[in-house]
């Protein structure tokens, strides 16, 4: 679709095919799938990684916190917060490997942001019985 979309637009094709391929295998979960792959598309496109790293980032850190409230009610999760405080566990704190130095530098500060809320978090939930 982003491939059509830029050629619509007058983009040169290889252009075109670049961003859709780099589009296309964004997601962790895309990597988490076929490591091997991504590791391939990223010799051959390198903007992947910093792609990839700004879509992680984005992810982590106080603003993620934010969006991991949002996202979970917006789901409806039948385990309230609490279930969303275990994708703190389960992903959020898991993206802290990025590919470039500055997203590892960014990464290494937002996770540990992420660990002292969860702290903060158990903490209070022990002594108000969440």
């Amino acid at each position: 679709m982003v491939k059509e979309i830029l050629l619509s637009r007058g983009a040169p094709e290889a252009l075109a095919t670049t961003v859709q391929t780099i589009v296309t295998h964004i997601s962790y979960s895309s990597e988490t799938r076929d490591p091997a792959l991504v590791r391939e598309i990223i010799s051959q496109h390198p903007e992947l990684a910093i792609v990839q790293d700004a879509d992680r980032l984005d992810a982590i850190g106080a603003v993620g916190i934010g969006r991991t409230f949002t996202f979970g009610d917006a789901k409806r999760r039948e385990g309230g917060m609490a279930e969303t405080m275990e994708h703190f566990q389960e992903k959020l704190e898991r993206l802290e490997g990025m590919k470039t130095a500055t997203g590892r530098e960014m990464a290494g500060v937002r996770t540990e942001r992420l660990r002292i809320f969860r702290g903060w978090w158990e903490e209070e939930a022990l002594i108000g019985g969440e």
